[in-house]
């Protein structure tokens, strides 16, 4: 049985209940960590959403922030097939 914990450290698809970026609802991210309360993504929408936020340049930031996604504003979350390149679906 696939658990959350297997998915660290590689990408999922993630369906916010909010979007972060105007052309889309769902996103490849990158699995970071998971907790009894959310999960630590990592994505470059993130990034440049808190870089303007705090008026830095996405580069100011630390490399590769992370970011926790509480599972209350998570629609849904799938997994890739180890037969599908995320890119190929333009993610």
């Amino acid at each position: 049985m696939l658990t959350l914990n297997d998915l660290v450290g590689t990408k999922v698809i993630l369906c916010p209940k909010q979007k972060f970026q105007a052309n889309t609802n769902l996103y490849a991210v990158t699995l970071h960590g998971v907790e009894v309360g959310g999960l630590w993504i990592e994505h470059p929408a993130l990034s440049e959403i808190v870089a303007h936020s705090v008026h830095k340049t996405v580069e100011e930031l630390p490399k590769d922030p992370v970011f926790f996604f509480p599972y209350s504003e998570i629609e849904h979350l799938s997994a890739f097939s180890t037969r599908i390149d995320p890119k190929s679906l333009g993610l």
